[in-house]
């Protein structure tokens, strides 16, 4: 059995094993005043991959993958964890939805497209 895993930082760029492996994407993200303020537009992953996304902001935000059930909410201060599998290919964009504590916090609507994810076949 062989175990593999690549922890990449914001620019979308890991280490690969030699082998089609599937592995594990972890990725730091910062937002301020409602922009991504470290890292790539896009991350390029692949298909079977197990990705761990990490935020922090300056603000409560609802963080969301387009295409997948990935969502999580961030609240200032405090590092919050995206944890799925890449099970779709394509190109998915990564939205933060703000909020305050007149909004619907399950609301999409004013979204900001922070990045997009690109999931290419093995």
């Amino acid at each position: 059995m062989c175990i593999f895993s690549a922890t990449a930082d914001a620019t979308g760029i890991a280490a690969t094993a030699a082998g089609d492996a599937p592995a594990k994407r972890t990725f730091d993200f910062r937002i301020d005043n409602r922009k991504l303020v470290n890292g790539n537009n896009t991350i390029r992953i692949t298909k079977g991959d197990s990705v761990e996304f990490h935020w922090t902001a300056d603000e409560a935000l609802a963080i969301h993958v387009h295409g997948y059930n990935a969502e999580t909410q961030v609240k200032p201060g405090i590092p919050a964890v995206m944890r799925f599998d890449a099970y779709a290919t394509g190109r998915f964009p990564v939205e933060a939805h703000p909020f305050s504590a007149q909004e619907d916090k399950t609301s999409h609507r004013g979204g900001i497209t922070l990045m997009y994810l690109e999931v290419h076949p093995r």
